[in-house]
């Protein structure tokens, strides 16, 4: 039966090991990603330097050998349908992008309404939470790092991606797939879009490339220099924004995701009480990314340097005293780690 269920999902190197009720634990991260993630992240030059795609998540490849045209396959996140397939062509798998880390799923393959294979299993529990969405790189979920033993960031609530239309233009970069899984798979109802409208960076958009549904907003932020201090009057209303429940899940972005966008990460997930090193290895991470520029420590050095000369016990107190001595409320803040915050 084990290896019935290996051979259904392609599943080979990449699963490490079986959960107490023996559903298989698949990785999302490629090598080099996971060799990165279990390293010194001190050493990310060794692993990319941002002048190619690498970001992607490895997928969970459904083998469809000697299953029927016409069976329908069903994935499910508890008992929420996340992806239904309908086999109607020859093809030798699916691949099956995005799914949560330490989350539990069951896929169901039927035909004509009677189960053929239910198969449970289970993706591991390293973050980040990159993610595929087509024509756009350096993707992931903000949630996902873990907070302590007890605590991690919600999943599934804010995503950081770079742009999905060119700078200065109104030509989209996102495909018509990237759109779908943004909207559909992520559920995205509100973008932030940090791109200047000075210059026409953001291409003089005033609605969403993702569709009209999708709120915008578009809140311009400096690019250059030391992202941090210089925006640190622009960061009370874009708190609000994170505030507000009515809002998620929410995707923000900048350009290439990096700077501006990796700003934003660090103070988000800084003040919900991320580690430091794990604050690190997300900006770092970007490095994955086509974002043609390697990004380096020194950036998170000086913003932590910042950070740490606010008051507080904790490291998540600083961030925490540091934005509202900026101007952030507290009310704002208290909000987000209220939605932000899970046990797991």
């Amino acid at each position: 039966m084990k290896n019935n269920l290996l051979k259904l999902f392609g599943i080979s190197l990449l699963v490490l090991c079986s959960c107490k009720d023996n559903a298989p634990i698949y990785k999302i991260h490629n090598e080099l990603q996971a060799n990165y993630l279990a390293g010194d992240y001190a050493n990310y030059s060794a692993y990319v330097n941002g002048q190619s795609e690498n970001s992607k998540p490895e997928p969970m490849k459904i083998d469809l050998e000697g299953i029927d045209v016409g069976s329908k396959i069903v994935t499910y996140e508890g008992d929420k349908e996340i992806d239904l397939f309908n086999y109607e062509a020859n093809s030798s798998s699916y691949d099956l992008y995005n799914l949560k880390i330490g989350t539990k799923y069951k896929t169901v393959i039927s035909k004509d309404s009677v189960d053929v294979k239910i198969i449970e299993y289970k993706i591991d529990d390293i973050a980040p939470r990159n993610l595929f969405v087509e024509g756009v790189t350096n993707c992931r979920d903000l949630g996902g790092w873990k907070i302590d033993k007890k605590y991690r960031v919600k999943q599934g609530m804010i995503y950081r991606t770079a742009k999905y239309n060119d700078d200065e233009s109104t030509e989209l970069l996102i495909t018509e797939s990237g759109i779908a899984t943004i909207k559909n798979t992520l559920g995205v109802k509100t973008e932030i879009d940090l791109r200047k409208t000075s210059d026409n960076e953001n291409g003089g958009i005033t609605s969403s490339p993702l569709g009209d549904e999708v709120k915008y907003i578009s809140y311009p932020m400096v690019s250059s220099g030391n992202v941090l201090t210089l925006n640190k009057t622009r960061l009370k209303d874009l708190f609000n924004y994170f505030a507000d429940q009515a809002n998620y899940p929410i995707a923000f972005h900048c350009s290439i995701g990096t700077d501006r966008t990796g700003l934003l990460a660090f103070l988000l997930n800084g003040v919900l009480g991320v580690a430091k090193d794990d604050l690190y290895r997300d900006y770092l991470f970007s490095n994955f990314g086509l974002i043609y520029n390697m990004r380096t420590a020194k950036t998170i050095d000086e913003y932590l340097e910042v950070i740490e000369a606010s008051s507080g016990n904790k490291l998540s107190d600083k961030f925490y005293n540091y934005l509202t001595g900026v101007g952030v409320s507290s009310s704002s803040l208290d909000s987000i780690r209220e939605l932000m915050i899970e046990k797991y």
